[in-house]
């Protein structure tokens, strides 16, 4: 049952990355400097500031982010489901290892990496507290975790439940590969349950469109404020800064 489970997954995901307005629309680095993939890359930088980093890229679809990781000396590795994707991959990231990463063991040893990221795939896992479990055994002592989740409840997540509807699309918050939903303080648990220290939650402010016009002509103003006050609402995804604790 479990390998079955296993192959359709993979071919689920294989079917996806080969349809060409997948890659366009859902699959590639943004260059947005708001959004959690810079965030990313920006906490990478200043911990690689004095060594190089050890870099374990979970989901990570055709490499595209983890490349942008390895700046510098950092060696990065790569764990995806779809072999399509991880083809790609192979020829951006330093290894690749293609697999369930609920049901694999990792071929590296134990304390092995210094970050570890998990961008978009914790929704997507039936267990995600065990299989962040298993990931933080391969990290070294602090290191740090960084994992993004789509929030729940996002303002157009809300509408739609107001409006008595709940619609899957193909990419997105509403994915139909997603099967675990998170908020912001249900994130928090999950890392804290599975033995993480949040150091920081970094939310992704994505506005209506007219208070997003608004926003542009106040540089940000508005965003700024929502991350402080209302980010609840007005964040699309969350991005956790854990860190391996004791």
């Amino acid at each position: 049952m479990g390998s079955n489970k296993k192959n359709a997954l993979g071919d689920y995901y294989d079917i996806k990355f080969k349809k060409e307005y997948y890659g366009k629309e859902a699959v590639f680095l943004s260059s947005d400097p708001n959004h959690y993939h810079q965030k990313i890359l920006k906490i990478i930088e200043e911990l690689s500031q004095d060594k190089p980093l050890r870099i374990l890229d979970v989901g990570c679809a055709t490499g595209y982010l983890g490349a942008a990781t390895k700046k510098g000396k950092n060696y990065v590795c790569g764990v995806e489901i779809s072999k399509e994707a991880a083809k790609e991959a192979k020829n951006k990231l330093d290894d690749v290892v293609v697999g369930n990463i609920e049901e694999i063991e990792l071929p590296y040893p134990k304390e092995y990496f210094d970050v570890i990221i998990c961008s978009d795939v914790v929704e997507h896992l039936f267990n995600p507290k065990e299989t962040l479990i298993k990931l933080r055994s391969y990290l070294k002592p602090n290191g740090k975790l960084l994992m993004v989740v789509p929030n729940v409840a996002w303002y157009r997540v809300r509408l739609m439940l107001l409006t008595g509807k709940w619609e899957y699309k193909e990419h997105g918050i509403m994915d139909y590969g997603h099967i675990r939903w998170f908020t912001k303080e249900s994130g928090v648990r999950l890392l804290k349950e599975s033995g993480y220290d949040v150091e920081e939650i970094i939310p992704y402010i994505v506005l209506p469109s007219p208070l997003s016009f608004v926003d542009h002509i106040f540089m940000k103003l508005l965003s700024k404020v929502s991350s402080k006050f209302f980010d609840t609402i007005f964040s699309q995804a969350f991005l956790y800064v854990g860190r391996k604790g004791e």
